[in-house]
């Protein structure tokens, strides 16, 4: 029994090494803070929503990635994704031309319980859809590294 429990355990983090993991709130403002600093996105933004993306890993669960949806005060959109790679390394991508998907139909949960599994996008305001509600396009891609005192942003090849 132990013997499993910890079998178990050694794959759940091998799992999360390889598919990454959410950065908190608090790491996520203190990066989004270090890339307003450093002039890759704007300081007068605010979020004004998410979008997850779920995808199934071939029998070892599902990953969900989230990009957070800002806007600027000319009402651009921008798009970060954070993803913690390990305790000190974030993967960092920004998005900085996104366009709304006026196709994409959103649905409410109740609408949508019979076929949960089709619909790969979740947002904010706690609606889903099969297509995404935002377009994600200019990508790129940061390495944030946890310091002492903050984050050291770095650009990635």
């Amino acid at each position: 029994m132990k013997r499993t429990l910890k079998l178990l355990g050694i794959l759940l983090i091998l799992v999360i090494m390889l598919t990454g993991c959410e950065a908190s709130e608090k790491n996520r403002s203190k990066i989004l803070k270090k890339l307003q600093k450093e002039k890759i996105v704007s300081k007068n933004i605010k979020q004004v929503d998410y979008q997850s993306y779920t995808t199934d890993t071939s029998g070892l669960g599902s990953v969900t990635e989230i990009t957070y949806i800002y806007e600027d005060k000319d009402e651009n959109l921008i798009g970060i994704k954070y993803i913690k790679n390990s305790p000190v390394y974030y993967a960092i991508t920004v998005y900085t031309n996104i366009k709304v998907n006026e196709e994409a139909e959103l649905k409410e949960a109740s609408e949508i319980e019979d076929n949960k599994n089709a619909y790969e996008y979740k947002y904010e305001n706690g609606k889903y859809s099969i297509d995404p509600q935002y377009i994600l396009k200019d990508e790129e891609n940061y390495l944030a590294t946890k310091k002492l005192f903050g984050f050291k942003i770095e650009e990635k090849e």
